[in-house]
């Protein structure tokens, strides 16, 4: 690996170990619960094969691909990812900042 490919990478590292993986779930009658992690620690998350509910916990996020939230956010993707409305009304937002 030469040294400019050295600097692109850790270049890389740096702007992606400032990104954040936010999660905002918000119940009807509830104040409500927002996440916001470093990427890098949920890239490490998914390495040891948790999923968002085992981040954040909830039945409701059982089906969100952590994977492919990270592959879109490593690609460059920013802004809101997912948002999802509960069988009770509530919504789950993810987003990558």
């Amino acid at each position: 690996m030469c040294t400019s490919e050295k600097e692109n990478d850790f270049n890389k590292e740096v702007v992606n170990s400032a990104r954040k993986l936010k999660i905002r779930i918000q119940n009807q009658g509830t104040d409500g619960m927002n996440i916001s992690l470093p990427l890098q620690f949920v890239k490490q998350m998914a390495k040891m094969g948790n999923g968002i509910s085992g981040i954040v916990g909830g039945g409701s996020l059982d089906s969100v691909e952590l994977d492919e939230i990270l592959v879109l956010a490593e690609n460059g993707v920013t802004g809101e990812i997912l948002n999802i409305v509960t069988d009770d009304g509530g919504t789950i937002s993810i987003s990558v900042e």
